[in-house]
């Protein structure tokens, strides 16, 4: 895998081993984790790997080993202290003898803790790749998002894990429209207010959606201005002051929706263009 390290100067470039694939950056730019995708188990990667851009190192933090599940562990994200979140085996909780998927953080030299389940009703767990799992970490490593997955992922409930002041973990749900389905996060805002993801709504259309202060936000097709009636729109990234979304449309446009305002930037491009395109634009602090 290649990335390339926009904030420096000289605009070098770091090649990484073979079998590693990044998937996120810290907010600071100092760590970047990502996953071998050549190594699954109950539909998570069990090993992944930290790369630190100020030492130049790659560290695998979990393994795959079948004598103890524990050690592996699929991450997602990373804050600028090093706490990764991601996706764990609980071999404290099993379906049919096997580990369940669990939500975990680890520390930047590899121990874990999972977030737990808070009051998740266990019995609705059918299937061994049931359980939680955690996608996105603010940028001081308080607040993880996340959602809890049964039927072997056909029900997602969005969720989120805070960090009180005793170091504890404490899981609360985020609130769906009426009539939802089910949802999805992927992104929180550096200081944790906001949480980005989706929503599936009762006619199997999904839109973008943004939690704050104990409310759902949909951005729907009208709110960016569609008139094909597309029914599905993915949200690719978010700023991280929570104030700015980017979103692409079946239709291969890209948007960039200003929360506060309302205001919208249409991109004509195609989506796996934007899949990087967003990244970008989601830094964005203001048009």
């Amino acid at each position: 895998s290649v990335f390339t390290l926009s904030v420096r100067a000289d605009k070098d470039f770091v090649l990484l081993e073979e079998g590693t694939t990044p998937v996120s950056i810290s907010p600071g730019g100092q760590y970047v984790v990502g996953v071998n995708k050549n190594s699954f188990m109950g539909n998570i990667s069990m090993e992944s790997y930290m790369y630190d851009l100020s030492e130049g190192t790659t560290n695998w933090l979990t393994s795959k080993d079948e004598t103890d599940l524990t050690k592996g562990g699929e991450f997602s994200g990373v804050a600028d202290d090093g706490t990764i979140c991601g996706t764990s085996k609980d071999t404290g909780h099993l379906f049919e003898g096997t580990a369940i998927n669990a939500a975990a953080v680890w520390t930047k030299d590899g121990r874990r803790t999972l977030l737990g389940y808070g009051d998740f009703d266990m019995t609705k767990i059918k299937n061994s790749n049931d359980g939680a799992r955690a996608t996105a970490i603010s940028a001081d490593g308080k607040t993880v998002a996340g959602e809890f997955r049964t039927s072997n992922g056909a029900y997602l409930t969005p969720c989120v894990w805070r960090q009180d002041d005793g170091g504890a973990w404490q899981m609360s749900w985020l609130p769906m429209p009426e009539g939802a389905k089910g949802g999805q996060t992927t992104a929180v805002s550096a200081d944790g207010s906001v949480v980005a993801g989706y929503v599936r709504l009762a006619d199997s259309s999904k839109f973008p959606a943004l939690w704050k202060d104990g409310e759902c936000f949909v951005i729907t097709d009208e709110m960016l201005g569609l008139t094909d009636g597309s029914s599905s729109i993915d949200l690719s990234g978010m700023s991280p002051n929570g104030k700015f979304v980017t979103a692409t449309s079946q239709g291969g446009t890209a948007y960039l929706y200003a929360v506060e305002t309302g205001e919208v930037r249409a991109f004509p491009i195609m989506d796996y263009i934007f899949s990087s395109f967003g990244d970008m634009l989601s830094g964005l602090s203001n048009f």
